[in-house]
């Protein structure tokens, strides 16, 4: 899975999604630059112990202590949309969701983002949707 967002307003700005090493995330990119990122979720088993520890190579899949029991997840890569949120010519941050469910909240300098799917804060992705 594969595809990317651009920002009709702030034309720096765009997003990917993107299926890897069996976790799929999203990337904000200011200029080609990836200035923020989350771990939406795992396309495969979740492992019992996370991977950034013992894995040299990401994207990691996060485990299963920082995962809620039931995960949203993209079906159709078509059905996802994006709500940025631009004050004064500034974006504040990005809302992606997937078939009209919020699944993600994406800042600028912001690493990693909010995710709906995570249980608990960790560094693949925040639980606090206020963060």
């Amino acid at each position: 899975m594969y595809k990317h967002f651009f920002c009709q307003e702030i034309y720096i700005y765009s997003i990917i999604i993107e299926s890897e090493n069996d976790a799929v995330y999203a990337y904000l990119l200011k200029d080609d630059n990836i200035v923020g990122d989350v771990w939406l979720y795992n396309e495969t088993e979740d492992p019992l112990q996370n991977q950034w520890e013992t894995n040299i190579i990401g994207p990691y899949k996060n485990s299963i202590e920082y995962i809620k029991l039931s995960s949203i997840k993209i079906l159709d890569i078509n059905n996802v949309n994006n709500e940025w949120i631009i004050e004064n010519n500034k974006l504040i941050k990005v809302k992606i969701y997937s078939d009209n469910k919020l699944i993600a909240i994406l800042k600028d300098g912001h690493k990693p983002g909010f995710c709906v799917n995570a249980k608990i804060d960790g560094p693949l992705a925040l639980s606090n949707i206020e963060f």
